[in-house]
């Protein structure tokens, strides 16, 4: 799988309207966040730098060896919506 020029643009579009307008600020509500580890649409960096910026209870997870497209893996799929559940449970 490879980014295109225009992902790219888009994805860096994206994380400058959010650092702007201060969003991580805004989120108050209990928040977790999925982080694949061989995503090449969304930067891994970004994902951290706003997740590090959230005031909230937050957890995040990220699962190294799945792709951008995680809900379509059948093999880390169980652990996802494990993990997905147990945080819910909390």
């Amino acid at each position: 799988m490879s980014i295109s020029a225009h992902n790219l643009f888009e994805n860096q579009k994206a994380m400058e309207a959010l650092n702007s307008q201060n969003i991580y600020e805004k989120i108050k509500a209990p928040t977790l966040m999925i982080a694949a580890g061989k995503d090449r649409v969304v930067s891994y960096p970004k994902i951290l730098e706003f997740f590090e910026n959230m005031k909230t209870d937050k957890q995040l997870l990220k699962y190294d060896e799945v792709d951008h497209n995680l809900f379509q893996d059948g093999e880390y799929l169980p652990l996802i919506v494990k993990d997905i559940v147990d945080w819910m449970d909390c």
